[in-house]
């Protein structure tokens, strides 16, 4: 049974940028995310012409994404951003455990609250795992994700690709 998350905008920038957005749907039956992320990404997104808003908008008008008003804020450190801060609140509010963020900082929050935080890169590995992607297909989307700003230490990119490999190689 696939289960509903919320995200932070991060991962919806890139895996929109690298065209993967529409994979969510292999994985998750339902994606929330706070209004200052649909702002961040979408309504900013849209006024500076950002390649893949279209995608996202589509993706929220179908129902798949969904946003939603935080109801109780979460007091957590003071140095996250906005969206970061509403998108633990809001898998808070509503008892999601799972959390797309990559910020190092939203990241080990998350944890700390007990929800189960997934960075990008480790969403295109569970799509490559569960078959909604092919081992080429995941080395590429983790190079296009290099090519499009997204930072990760040449060891983590490493380690990937490693894991990956162990993974075509158990089939």
């Amino acid at each position: 049974m696939k289960k509903t998350c919320v995200s932070n905008s991060t991962p919806l920038i890139y895996l929109s940028k690298i065209g993967e957005i529409r994979l969510l749907k292999s994985i998750f039956e339902k994606v929330y995310i706070p209004k200052a992320v649909f702002e961040e990404v979408v309504v900013r997104g849209g006024e500076l012409n950002k390649i893949g808003v279209i995608p996202l908008e589509k993706m929220i008008k179908e129902g798949f994404i969904e946003v939603k008003e935080v109801q109780e804020q979460t007091k957590i450190i003071p140095t996250l951003h906005r969206g970061e801060m509403d998108a633990i609140s809001l898998a808070r509010n509503m008892e999601i455990d799972v959390l797309l963020i990559d910020d190092k900082e939203g990241y080990t929050a998350a944890g700390l609250f007990r929800l189960q935080p997934l960075r990008t890169t480790a969403l295109l590995l569970m799509l490559y795992r569960d078959g909604a992607a092919t081992y080429e297909a995941f080395c590429d989307s983790l190079l296009r994700l290099s090519e499009e700003g997204y930072f990760m230490k040449a060891e983590v990119y490493n380690r990937l690709i490693k894991k990956a490999k162990e993974l075509k190689d158990s089939r």
